[in-house]
């Protein structure tokens, strides 16, 4: 889709492209406009939901919001 950053979809999912949605290629949900995402991981056993009460459109990519999040969470898990 035209987003501005490349994707892979499968099964009406998106599939992990450039660690979207965390670091394994196996991870797939869906995310969109306002920088919400829904995932799962199942390398690690983790699904994942995130919702915002301000909405933004990034210009460039992915939400960084979004991104932050994600990085604190597998560092957090030491994954």
């Amino acid at each position: 889709a035209g987003f501005g950053w490349p994707m892979r979809y499968g099964a009406g999912f998106m599939l992990n492209k450039d660690e979207v949605f965390g670091p394994h290629r196996d991870a797939f949900g869906h995310s969109g406009w306002g920088g919400y995402v829904a995932y799962a991981d199942p390398a690690n056993r983790l699904g994942v939901g995130y919702v915002m009460n301000r909405m933004i459109v990034p210009a460039d990519g992915p939400d960084p919001r979004r991104v932050r999040l994600l990085e604190a969470l597998y560092d957090g898990l030491g994954l």
